[in-house]
């Protein structure tokens, strides 16, 4: 694939601020073209926050690695007109080339490399780009595509000294269900503690007396020592 600094100006020349399903679905169609160029399968799957990309290369090998990133970013509308990609003394600059724009094309140079290999030793290697990773504080709406892989690497920049990043933080979504008695939690307060259990195993903070607090199995130990004549006002 040629043209490396082209592509990342014709990306980042949209501007995908998350939300913006038709501009964010616009990078996604762009990156599907660059990817059908180079010889990648490639396909985009809807869902309600716009289109998922998926790029994939096969081999002869086994297991399954994910390439993963977002084409969403956090720039509003007109910053691609103000302040174009460029290249300065031997870096490309501009809205997204960082965060991410520049990593999902150095994602598809792998892949594309991968697929004009499809007798090596790797299994299958696939490139998924969702479109809201910048807000999102859900479970992507299309993460049953991406359970199961064996490994995954996450191609968002590095550091601006030129350091690599080698390890992220992961996360999980879990459904949590609470067991307790029911009664009206400024009274009776053991009412209140299926809600703190829930709060201290989300890692969440609870209301209580006017203040934010964290909940903790000490301070569960605490709700279960209170009297019923005890009396507190809490809130979710």
């Amino acid at each position: 694939m040629s043209g490396f600094l082209e592509r990342l100006a014709e990306l980042c020349a949209i501007d995908s601020p998350t939300g913006d399903t038709a501009a964010c679905d616009a990078c996604a169609l762009l990156l599907a073209g660059f990817a059908r160029d180079a010889g990648i399968a490639v396909e985009v799957a809807p869902s309600p926050v716009g289109l998922h990309l998926v790029a994939s290369a096969r081999g002869r090998g086994e297991g399954r690695v994910l390439l993963i990133g977002h084409h969403d970013t956090v720039f509003p509308h007109g910053t691609a007109a103000d302040r174009p990609v460029r290249e300065q003394a031997g870096r490309a600059r501009g809205p997204g080339v960082a965060d991410m724009k520049g990593g999902l094309l150095v994602a598809l140079e792998a892949l594309a490399r991968l697929a004009a290999d499809p007798e090596g030793a790797h299994g299958l290697v696939e490139l998924h780009s969702v479109p809201d990773e910048e807000g999102r504080n859900v479970a992507p709406y299309t993460l049953e595509r991406m359970r199961g892989a064996d490994a995954s690497l996450c191609f968002e920049c590095g550091r601006a000294s030129g350091a690599i990043v080698t390890a992220r933080k992961a996360g999980t979504w879990l459904t949590l269900t609470a067991h307790g008695r029911p009664a009206h939690a400024g009274t009776e307060l053991h009412g209140f503690l299926a809600y703190l259990m829930k709060c201290t195993a989300a890692a969440m903070p609870y209301w209580m007396n006017g203040s934010t607090r964290r909940a903790s199995f000490l301070s569960m130990y605490w709700v279960a020592s209170k009297p019923f004549t005890d009396e507190l006002n809490f809130t979710a």
